[in-house]
């Protein structure tokens, strides 16, 4: 129930927030916090988008001001490989394409297993499976 700001984000590695790791890293649309949801020679990246949305005056008909908020927008998902910039994936096909060194095993692992949906559970298989490698 805290707001909190870092005046030089890089300077740190990593935050931990209720358990979960953020790290802080530069990517195509800017720069921002990441939650690390697989770690390893390749990580998986969670990139939560929310918006503000200011108060809004008094509307003619209504008559009443609509209150300043936050507003939950779709997460995205990114892969980072060693220590280059996140690559953003959208699903299964993607995080595959942007593993793309071990296409093959990534692909008969994502059958086997039956992993087609790119959910964050089964992204997360496969980047762990992708590391184990």
């Amino acid at each position: 129930d805290q707001t909190f700001a870092i005046g030089n984000p890089l300077s740190l590695k990593m935050v931990i927030l209720e358990g979960a790791p953020f790290v802080y890293l530069m990517y195509d649309n800017g720069r921002g916090y990441f939650e690390v949801l697989a770690s390893g020679k390749s990580s998986l990246l969670l990139k939560r988008s929310v918006e503000f949305k200011p108060e809004e005056g008094p509307k003619p008909i209504e008559g009443t001001i609509t209150p300043a908020r936050f507003i939950r927008n779709q997460d995205s998902y990114y892969v980072v490989k060693g220590i280059s910039e996140p690559v953003h994936v959208s699903n299964m096909k993607s995080l595959i394409h942007a593993l793309e060194d071990k296409k093959q095993e990534l692909e008969k692992y994502t059958e086997t297993e039956k992993l087609k949906r790119g959910s964050k559970e089964n992204m997360i298989k496969v980047v762990e499976y992708y590391n184990s490698l």
